[in-house]
């Protein structure tokens, strides 16, 4: 038999404990995962959705271009829009409430030829704005925001 059965219970429950504390680790290292991996579906989801939404933009973009400005391909800049182009462009803008302007420049981005929206003939960025990943692109800024407390 048992000569202390002080020491044993003390025993029992210390192995208790720690067999408590190796399920609850377990526990947290499962549901850690658990949540990685339901974030990570999140993100890819989300990531495919805006994927679509810019690809299916930038499709609408280059069949507007091509179906309406076909004869200035060759980088030739008109002097004036023609009119059932502009009406076309209204048209486009009116399906397409999200879109603020739309803007037809000349091939070198430099100089707004017309736009739906009111506004001076230069344009606001460079041409050289629209690529911020390229290493010439931005100058002298940083490729992040700073974030505060740095």
């Amino acid at each position: 038999m048992l000569r202390n059965p002080r020491v044993a219970l003390w025993s029992l429950l210390v192995a208790a404990f720690a067999l408590l504390a190796v399920a609850e680790w377990a526990w947290w290292q499962n549901a850690r995962a658990r949540s990685a991996q339901i974030l990570a579906v999140a993100a890819a989801t989300q990531s495919a959705a805006i994927d679509e939404r810019v690809r299916e933009q930038f499709e609408n973009l280059t069949l507007i271009g091509k179906g309406l400005l076909a004869p200035y391909l060759d980088g030739t800049a008109p002097a004036r829009i023609p009119t059932p182009i502009a009406q076309a462009l209204d048209r486009v803008l009116a399906e397409h409430p999200e879109l603020r302007a739309i803007n037809v420049q000349t091939p070198d981005g430099k100089e707004i030829l017309w736009s739906t929206f009111a506004q001076p003939r230069k344009a606001i960025f460079a041409p050289d704005d629209f690529r911020p990943y390229a290493p010439a692109a931005t100058p002298g800024r940083p490729r992040r925001l700073p974030t505060k407390g740095c």
